[in-house]
């Protein structure tokens, strides 16, 4: 899968961390508005013109991620250790895109993919159907955010990740 996941643009890696958390919270049954605005967020980034804008909005989320931590009701409906697990996957996936959003391409989006799949697995939960998500190979795009997907391809993976929310607590 590493090769898959580094042909990824940061947009696509972003999407890609979206749906991470999409099937931790389905599998974990956790079901809270913030959740679903931030995935919905998250998703936003393939179609995105002004990516500025778009990380402006994600800040005003919330649940933004960024070492913020979890709103408190959010926090109260979950146990102790599954709010941790919660707050380190939220964190992890909000800097694939954050790590870049303002400096040179890096391997840092890829390193928070990986650590985002890395706690989904020590969750015990699998890592979302990247065939299904991503059906049509594409060129290595390189490093960076390239530009923004066809709206259909967001539109599947923003379906899939709302499907895999509204199915908790069953696998897609």
């Amino acid at each position: 899968m590493d090769a898959k996941l580094e042909a990824l643009s940061t947009r696509e890696m972003q999407a890609y961390g979206a749906a991470c958390l999409a099937r931790f919270c389905s599998v974990k049954d956790i079901d809270a508005q913030p959740v679903l605005e931030l995935v919905d967020h998250l998703v936003q980034v393939l179609t995105a013109d002004d990516l500025g804008a778009w990380e402006a909005a994600g800040a005003g989320l919330a649940l933004p991620g960024r070492g913020d931590p979890l709103p408190a009701e959010l926090r109260a409906a979950l146990a102790p250790g599954l709010a941790h697990e919660l707050e380190t996957l939220v964190d992890r996936v909000v800097e694939i895109g954050m790590a870049d959003m303002y400096g040179a391409d890096t391997d840092l989006p890829l390193r928070f993919l990986h650590q985002s799949l890395e706690l989904l697995g020590a969750a015990g939960v699998a890592a979302p159907p990247f065939a299904e998500l991503f059906p049509s190979p594409k060129p290595d795009r390189g490093r960076g955010w390239s530009d923004p997907v066809p709206v259909e391809e967001q539109t599947r993976i923003r379906d899939w990740c709302f499907g895999a929310l509204s199915s908790r607590a069953g696998v897609r």
